[in-house]
Formats: structure tokens, sequence, C-alpha cells
């Protein structure tokens, strides 16, 4: 089975973009024929995380990333369009769409029209709220453009997927009835984080994710600041970047926070690993997500988790769920879980054996059979 899967919108890491790689990996060992298309970044992403390039052809558009996110995505639209008009389908059974962003969505819609047969799965993971919406954090301008991206591009993948990959089945009625809505959340390499070596809890806690509005960074470092006001000498380590960098650097600096905040940019395999095993507890204030791999690589390595309870964030075991916005509340747990290291041990089993589940080989087999579900049917 020929399975394409276009990668284009590549730009800053996402869950989305770990997702499609660990998938590419994994259907490639087990025999399949996968074919990634991808920018430059892209490719030294997926390079990174173990795809070898022999199965990565590239469309470059990277160069653009320094003009902004939306000449980046609007060239990179175009580019993508209009290269897939020379792509003959004729050979490919699945063309798999790694987000709604249109560089990876368009490019399936035209091979889907040039070849009704084929088989479209998108992947559609995040769902933006209403920028108008009362309790919007972010640009507004942005959050306009990006509401309105999504919204045509759920009704395009109404209209002519095959089956739409998202996080949750609370997002099943957000399309319509005849295409086939499949929940995959992210995964993770349970083997390499559960089993890498213990490491000596230099940090107190850690958060590990983009710094973007939606995960509302400069909120957890308030509370941090509050702990630290109740016990002296606590670290939290930030591993991450974005473009609200700076702001959060400066919120650290202006309320001389420097000794208890650790910025440590972008981190991936044995040194993001190292610093987990480091860490007591991992932290997430994120008032959006639908799915949190940097959390599950936590549990995985015996981390368990404080964050608030959000209707997408299917956590039973290893992670106390704070009610969003009781910063109070948060606070306490923060503090019982430092100071009792039993319940954080008990939470700890209890999270790692959560996190079993969510081995990638279990979630690739899972999407894997999705998919040959449609092919076989058709065939």
């Amino acid at each position: 089975m020929k399975i394409v899967i276009f990668a284009n919108a590549f730009h800053t890491i996402s869950g989305g973009d770990k997702i499609f790689v660990e998938f590419a990996k994994h259907w490639l060992s087990w025999g399949e024929d996968v074919d990634v298309i991808t920018n430059k970044s892209g490719r030294l992403f997926a390079m990174e995380n173990g795809l070898s390039p022999k199965y990565i052809h590239l469309w470059p558009a990277s160069f653009s990333d320094k003009l902004g996110i939306f000449i980046s995505s609007a060239y990179k639209t175009i580019h993508s369009l209009i290269r897939s008009f020379f792509i003959d389908p004729k050979n490919i059974d699945i063309v798999f769409s790694a987000s709604f962003i249109w560089p990876d969505l368009l490019p399936g819609l035209i091979l889907k029209l040039k070849k009704p047969k084929l088989k479209w799965v998108v992947a559609c993971y995040v769902f933006l709220p209403n920028p108008l919406s009362r309790g919007y954090r972010g640009s507004l301008f942005n959050g306009i453009v990006l509401f309105l991206v999504q919204k045509i591009s759920i009704l395009i993948i109404s209209l002519f997927a095959d089956q739409v990959f998202v996080a949750s089945y609370l997002d099943s009625n957000r399309f319509f009835k005849r295409i086939k809505v499949n929940a995959i959340r992210g995964g993770v390499d349970f083997p390499y984080f559960s089993k890498f070596p213990p490491e000596k809890k230099i940090f107190d806690a850690v958060f590990v994710g983009r710094f973007h509005p939606q995960k509302n960074v400069d909120d957890l470092l308030d509370i941090w600041q509050k702990v630290t006001k109740k016990r002296k000498g606590l670290k939290l380590a930030l591993i991450g970047g974005g473009y609200m960098e700076d702001e959060l650097k400066e919120q650290v600096y202006t309320n001389n926070m420097g000794g208890n905040v650790l910025f440590l940019g972008i981190l991936d395999g044995l040194e993001k690993a190292r610093v987990l095993k480091s860490s007591k507890l991992f932290l997430s204030t994120s008032q959006f997500d639908s799915g949190n791999i940097a959390l599950d690589e936590a549990l995985a390595s015996g981390v368990p988790g404080v964050v608030y309870n959000l209707p997408r964030l299917d956590y039973p075991q290893g992670v106390i769920k704070i009610t969003l916005g009781d910063e109070k509340t948060f606070i306490k747990w923060v503090l019982t879980l430092l100071e009792k290291e039993s319940l954080r041990r008990s939470l700890s089993i209890k999270g790692q054996s959560f996190a079993s589940s969510l081995d990638w080989n279990i979630k690739a087999r899972q999407a894997l059979e999705s998919i040959k579900d449609l092919y076989v049917k058709e065939n």
C-alpha cells in the first residue's frame, strides 16, 4: 500500500509534527511504502527523529519562515498547490495530510480530485477557539485569520476526505456524518523514557511546549512566583521556544525570578529525557489543549503532572487535574506534591502504567489499521 504524507506547513515543532514522523517510521518498519513530502525544516526535524532521508521528498519553502507566519503560509500554500498538480496519483493508495493547514491540506485535495478512488485522511488535532469569544488570548488578527482558515478546512475535509484523525471524540460532531472520525491521540516512546536511567532531581518542576498564548506560560510563571514565595529556592525548567520567549524572559527578570526559572531552549531526545528524569513534577496551565505529548513523555519518565482539567485532556492516572483558573488549588497541589514524596511516587507509578498504553507502536498500529480498513473496503 502506497502512502504519501504531506507535511509542508512545518514551521515550529508541534504535537502533530511528532505524530506524522512516528507514524511514518513505524509504518515503514512494518513494510508499508511511505513517502513524506515536506520542507527543509520539516526534513531536518524528521531526520533528527529517526526518519531516513531516502523516504523524504523536499519541497523547499522554509526560507519563507523568516518573512512571518502569514507570508510564509501563503507562499507554502501556493508552492504546494503548484507542485501537487504535477504529481501522478496513479500508484498512490492513501494520502495523509499532517494538519488542516493549507500547505498540508490542499495537495491532498488536489490528488483526491485527480483520483477519486484514492483514500484521503486528514489530521485535525486542535480546534481553534473563536477569537471574539471571552477569554481568548493572543493576536486578534492572527486569531481571526486562523479561525477562518480552519473553518474552510473543516468544510473541505467534510466534503472530500475519507477519514479525519482527531485527538478526542468530543470533536466528532464538527464534521459531516459522511466522514469517518477516528480519535487518534499522540503517543510516546515508552521503552525509551521509562527505561532511561534515573537522574538526580535538580528541578522541582518542568514545562515542555511552545511559548505561545495557547500554552498560557505567562500564567504558569505567575503561579510559580507565588509557589516560590511560600517555599524558597524552588526551580522551574522551561523547555521550548516561540515568539513569546522574549516576553517571558522579561517577565522573569521584572519579577526577580532568575534564580527560580531556567530557560533551557528547545530540547529533544537524550537532552529532554535527562531534564524530565531530573524533575519532580510536570506543570501546564494551558487553557486550550486537545492533547499533550510532552505530558505523555513526562508520565513515561515517572514524572507526575499538575494541569488544568480540560475536557479533551484524557489522563485517568498520574495527573492532578485542577479546575480551570483555580490558581489557589493549583498552588496547593504543587506544594503538597513537592513536600510529600510518597504521594508523588504513587502518582508516578500510576502515570507510568497509563503512559504504557500510549506507546507509539500501539498508536501507529491503530492509525494504520484504520487507514487500511478504508482501503480494503474500497478494494
